[in-house]
């Protein structure tokens, strides 16, 4: 008589979670800000916002400048369905640019 044992499936992890992600725009009296809060399964939940600046892009489309509150601006362009994006801006100065011009 022949005994037959039965070996186990191979453990398998779960694949992890992907933290949920939500945004909202605040509009205030000092200006519109941008709020995203990030839910990590085991973490305490993180928080960033942005101080957000609308103007028209020199090259076409829409700018939208994205300020920390530690001074860290990132600029956006948006253009029709297109969008780009740069990290960390270039520092402005009343709606003026920092970049040297072509002499």
């Amino acid at each position: 008589m022949s005994e037959t044992t039965t070996t186990r499936p191979a453990r398998q992890r779960k694949p992890r979670q992907a933290p949920a992600r939500f945004c909202k725009i605040a509009r205030e009296a000092a200006g519109d800000f941008l709020l995203l809060r990030t839910v990590h399964p085991r973490k305490p939940d993180s928080i960033e916002l942005y101080r957000v600046e609308c103007f028209l892009s020199e090259i076409g489309g829409r700018g939208i400048e994205l300020t920390k509150p530690d001074g860290t601006r990132y600029h956006v362009e948006v253009q029709g369905g297109r969008q780009r994006a740069t990290a960390p801006a270039l520092n402005r100065t009343a709606g003026t640019s920092t970049r040297r011009q072509a002499s």
